[in-house]
């Protein structure tokens, strides 16, 4: 299975560092907990160490992601029917709502354009596609006092929506779709929102995995640095799958080579995010293989094996990390 990996491999270039206590380099992981009674943003370092609490608010904090250069963190804040993106500043630590109860519907997701300046947001309304989860843009300024400045893209609206990833050019969008909610694939998009294929596309070797099985869903797919290759989380039936745990799988975006990552694992393994940082190969992601949600980080070279970052009773997960465009100066 390494070996294999080794036809995909990515290197770090002018990734952004945070100094640690040490003078080492040290990175910053943020993620969603229940630890205090609700939902709130945390961060811990890549070693496991300064874990912090974000945002204490009585609403839920949810689904935190990071922008490239690690300086704002977005996130959904749900209360009751009602939710809003929140900009946090990372250095001071300062809110911004950026939609103020004007999106008219509810946000499902958010994820940032490479560049930093705008976010992929998912938003249902029931004025649109039936209430059908759907992709839209808006910049960091958030929504004007006239309501406007959320930007539907160009998708088939005849599908549902969740959890979109871009690659690091930003010329295609990696996302959850659906015509019913017993079977979610990824589909890969244009910037536009132009459909282009549906990975994996394999189906027929259920060594390789069931992905069109009807209860199969494939979700939280995030692009490998290279901008070319897709991590994934799925629960499709497999040989190496007997127990349809959720498992996580590399693929080419191409839809071709896919593979088990976790292989047997009776546990599941969900929530890939992917960064340049460290060896460049490194993704953390959520798993309960010790007995309940925690934060993990696994470096994708010969022989690594996870290593847990945070140690709470509580649910951790949907982490989210900085993930610099490999192209950068």
């Amino acid at each position: 299975m390494r070996r294999w990996l080794a036809i995909f491999a990515v290197f770090i270039v002018g990734s952004i560092a945070v100094s640690g206590c040490d003078g080492d380099p040290s990175y910053t992981v943020y993620f969603q907990s229940d630890r205090n009674g609700n939902w709130d943003i945390y961060s811990i370092q890549h070693d496991g160490t300064m874990e912090a609490q974000v945002t204490d608010h009585p609403a839920d904090d949810l689904y935190p992601v990071v922008n490239s250069d690690g300086t704002k963190v977005a996130f959904i804040r749900r209360s009751g029917n009602a939710t809003d993106v929140i900009l946090v500043d990372t250095e001071e630590g300062n809110e911004i709502n950026l939609t103020n109860g004007r999106a008219g519907g509810t946000i499902e997701s958010i994820t940032w354009y490479p560049e930093g300046d705008r976010l992929l947001v998912t938003l249902w309304t029931m004025g649109l596609a039936s209430g059908r989860p759907q992709l839209y843009w808006m910049g960091e300024e958030g929504m004007a006092d006239d309501d406007t400045g959320m930007h539907l893209l160009g998708q088939d609206t005849a599908y549902s929506y969740w959890n979109p990833r871009m690659n690091a050019a930003g010329e295609e969008i990696a996302v959850s779709a659906s015509l019913s909610l017993e079977s979610v694939d990824v589909h890969i998009l244009d910037s536009a929102g132009q459909f282009i294929r549906v990975v994996p596309h394999e189906t027929f070797l259920r060594p390789t995995g069931e992905f069109r099985a009807p209860t199969a869903t494939e979700d939280y797919a995030d692009y490998a640095p290279n901008g070319r290759d897709v991590i994934m989380q799925s629960n499709a039936p497999a040989l190496t799958n007997p127990s349809n745990a959720i498992h996580l799988w590399y693929v080419s975006s191409q839809g071709r080579r896919s593979a088990d990552l976790t292989p047997d694992a009776p546990y599941n393994s969900m929530q890939p995010a992917w960064s340049t940082v460290l060896d460049g190969q490194t993704i953390v992601f959520a798993s309960d293989r010790d007995g309940n949600n925690e934060i993990y980080l696994w470096s994708q070279t010969e022989g690594a094996e996870p290593v847990r970052l945070t140690d709470n009773p509580a649910n951790d997960s949907n982490p989210s990390w900085l993930r610099n465009d490999p192209n950068a100066d």
